[in-house]
């Protein structure tokens, strides 16, 4: 039953870790009939499905927030394990101690409990492989849903497959030299990851219009994500004053069984009637900027105001535009 209560929990956190409730549970056979505790299998699988029962009912299934998510290639199901592991080294390296300690638990003998060490070893490498490899097959055969972040729940196993191979070294300064080397070989990633990665400056966007709105200003994003983020840091501003006024201009309708984002023309149109000047922020624009929502949005702010000024922040461009003198 706990099993089931934290299983339930981990799907709640992260969709994907129900694969690895899946693998576990396809791995149950290599323990033996006679060692499979039926009873808590039950009472953990009952626990589970009465716990997520909500989502069956009334979660996103079905919804379209991944729309965005292109088929795989082969080349990306390799492209996720050089990702996890952090380089291509590195790769090399975790799949040279996942096999040994893969090798050393199945080549065990078996000791005084009741778990087979085969098991230990193989539930821990298909937790590993399965959920990038079924998550894979199923976006090329029903939905494309691969992506490399979602699959974060396979680093638990990696590692631990990989410090099963490390352990099995004869000697400790073995041991300590393949984990100093492991750290070195992070670091490069880490840096880039924490320092040298560009990131979005949203707090510095909502500081410059929060610090240059005037009464009567209005503030639109371009994309349906944009929107939210840039309202929770304009929230969190401790700026007070109560513009400009956020609006939404990305809306989400529904097609079917999927969530398409779309352009609310109607308040587009709105705006020179009812704000003086208009806030728009862009980000991603480089990605965007051939959208033809994005030639909308520019034609229409030209017709009724005047470019003011631009601001360039790392992926984030807000522009200012003006209402014309008459």
């Amino acid at each position: 039953m706990i099993y089931g209560v934290c299983t339930s929990l981990a799907i709640y956190a992260h969709f994907f870790a129900v694969l690895v409730c899946f693998t576990q549970l396809i791995s149950l056979p290599l323990l033996g009939r006679k060692n499979i505790p039926w009873k808590g299998v039950a009472a953990s699988v009952a626990t589970t499905a009465l716990l997520l029962s909500p989502i069956l009912l009334f979660g996103p299934i079905g919804n379209s927030l991944v729309t965005w998510i292109q088929p795989p290639t082969w080349h990306d199901l390799y492209h996720f394990f050089r990702k996890v592991t952090g380089s291509q080294p590195l790769l090399l390296l975790y799949f040279l101690f996942c096999t040994i300690g893969l090798l050393s638990t199945v080549r065990q003998r078996s000791d005084s409990t009741s778990v087979p060490p085969a098991w230990r070893g193989l539930s821990v490498a298909m937790w590993v492989i399965l959920p990038p490899v079924i998550t894979f097959a199923y976006s090329l055969i029903v939905s494309p849903m691969f992506v490399n972040r979602y699959l974060i729940i396979s680093v638990p196993a990696l590692a631990l497959l990989a410090a099963a191979g490390i352990s099995r070294l004869p000697r400790p300064w073995m041991q300590a030299f393949v984990l100093i080397l492991v750290l070195l070989l992070s670091s490069r990633g880490l840096h880039w990851w924490y320092a040298a990665r560009e990131k979005s400056d949203w707090r510095g966007v909502t500081a410059l219009i929060k610090s240059q709105a005037e009464s009567g200003d209005a503030a639109i994003c371009y994309t349906y994500g944009c929107q939210w983020v840039f309202e929770y840091y304009l929230n969190r501003s401790a700026d007070e004053r109560d513009y400009p006024v956020p609006l939404r201009l990305a809306r989400e309708t529904r097609v079917g069984r999927n969530a398409v984002d779309t352009m609310d023309t109607g308040l587009l149109e709105s705006l020179p009637a009812a704000y003086e000047r208009v806030w728009l922020v862009l980000h991603a624009d480089m990605v965007f900027k051939d959208q033809p929502d994005r030639s909308i949005i520019m034609d229409t702010l030209k017709t009724h105001y005047t470019y003011t000024s631009e601001h360039d922040f790392p992926s984030i461009r807000v522009l200012l535009f003006s209402k014309a003198s008459p």
